[in-house]
């Protein structure tokens, strides 16, 4: 059994919206059936997805046929992405057709802008029998570092992201973050899960057209990373002038807490519920909510485990600490833990390695409530944008281009301190935005006479 078998209960109503055209939860399946056809069944497969029909089908069809997906954003540098081809081998790869040009896979089928490739050479990939999505750790550097999600994971979390947010089939949503990104992607599952209506959209926030088509279709939920609300305060939330809308929705980062308490402010005042959550890949989403009752007096908390997980704090010893406010790494126990990593496609035989249990590397502590709070990291990956970033591989790529250089976060701004007399700050600022694809905007350079002798490896 898949996460998106019972969908098929829904038939007539509307699943999503693409371009303004409306397709039914059983229009949406028929053609995903038709769609894997000639893709053999529990295969490995690339989708090199955005917010649109094409992927939405595609993606639709492979889970419900139980072959193991891979969704990278079709964005991704080119070198980065060859070198995940080689490391997985995937039987099959479902991209873009200004991308279909990749040497040792054929044309097999195309669907609108999409093309389905099948590897020439086709191998046989040992599966473990409920791995059912990978996904990428820091999306934009294309490491090979999967981490590997079950259909048990899925079902469980997406059964309680349901439950505590009461998502029905009377609701919709507009898409405002990548189907490749984590959020993004449980987001996509959970409205599909209960039968919702999502509407398909690649514009940004910043674009006059997204405000058009919000506007137009009038959603019931939104959704956003710390970035998308920083917008919206910006906008003054003048935009938001929809009537139907119930839920706001936060993950991805730590929200400003000035910011926080204007979005909680904005919320009641129009009677519209704001959740604040805390995921990662590794939980396959989400593991934490802060209920809309009690965002205002838990300003910048990220609430309460989901139903049937649990939250520890340990101190350095990896003991339990059960003190209030006594602040330690965050480990987490819940059925959406991941099963593991990979680094290559013989990885994927693996079972659950972590056996639900998850160190988060984020330093946080409980109140007397037992509502959590993070603040901090224990290692050197950051989160700008609702991107996870590991500054270790940005160092180690800018070295490749010819510079020494140390990284922080700052804000959100990616802050590079360059050791060279003289360097040429607008290729530099131009290819690490193509090779993390970053907006130049938040690359911030400074020119350093030297490293210091023992760079320090922590988010400062």
């Amino acid at each position: 059994m898949t996460f998106l078998d019972a969908i098929q209960k829904y038939s007539k109503k509307i699943a999503i919206i693409d371009n303004n055209k409306k397709i039914t939860y059983e229009k949406l399946i028929k053609k995903s059936e038709n769609l894997v056809k000639k893709i053999e069944k529990r295969s490995l497969v690339f989708i090199l997805g955005g917010n649109n029909y094409e992927t939405i089908a595609y993606y639709v069809g492979l889970v419900r046929s139980k072959s193991v997906i891979v969704l990278i954003d079709p964005n991704l540098n080119n070198l980065f992405l060859i070198n995940l081809i080689k490391q997985y081998k995937p039987n099959y790869i479902i991209l873009p057709n200004k991308k279909q040009k990749l040497s040792g896979y054929n044309k097999i089928s195309n669907f609108l802008n999409y093309s389905a490739l099948k590897k020439q050479n086709n191998n046989k990939i040992n599966l473990h029998k409920d791995l059912a999505i990978l996904l990428t750790t820091s999306g934009s550097t294309g490491s090979p570092k999967l981490v590997r999600q079950s259909y048990k994971n899925y079902i469980d979390n997406s059964k309680n992201i349901i439950q505590e947010l009461k998502i029905d089939s009377t609701d919709s949503v507009i898409t405002t973050l990548p189907i490749s990104y984590t959020f993004g992607l449980s987001i996509i599952n959970t409205y599909l899960i209960s039968g919702s209506k999502i509407i398909l959209n690649e514009k940004s926030i910043l674009e006059s057209d997204f405000w058009k088509l919000f506007n137009k279709v009038s959603p019931t939920s939104f959704y956003g990373v710390p970035f998308t609300y920083e917008i919206l305060l910006k906008l003054k939330f003048r935009n938001l002038n929809n009537k139907n809308l119930k839920i706001f929705g936060q993950a991805g980062g730590k929200l400003n807490d000035d910011i926080f308490k204007k979005v909680v402010n904005f919320s009641l005042k129009n009677n519209i519920k704001f959740y604040s959550m805390y995921g990662q890949t590794e939980a396959t989403a989400r593991m934490s909510i802060l209920n809309h009752k009690d965002a205002e007096k838990k300003i910048g908390s990220i609430g309460k485990p989901l139903k049937n997980g649990k939250f520890f704090i340990v101190n350095k010893n990896k003991k339990i600490v059960n003190k209030p406010f006594y602040k330690g790494e965050l480990i987490f126990e819940g059925k959406n833990v991941c099963y593991g990593y990979s680094n290559n496609y013989l990885d994927l035989s693996h079972g659950n390695l972590n056996n639900f249990k998850l160190f988060t590397g984020d330093i946080a502590f409980f109140d007397k409530e037992k509502f959590f709070f993070i603040v901090g990291r224990k290692k050197r990956i950051i989160k700008i944008f609702g991107s996870r970033i590991n500054l270790d591989e940005v160092e180690n790529i800018i070295e490749k281009l010819g510079y020494k250089a140390i990284c922080k976060q700052e804000d959100n701004i990616l802050s590079i301190k360059v050791a060279k007399n003289k360097f040429n700050e607008k290729y530099l600022i131009n290819k690490i935005s193509e090779l993390f694809n970053l907006n130049k905007s938040i690359i911030k350079l400074e020119k350093i006479s030297r490293l210091p002798r023992n760079k320090i490896k922590k988010n400062f």
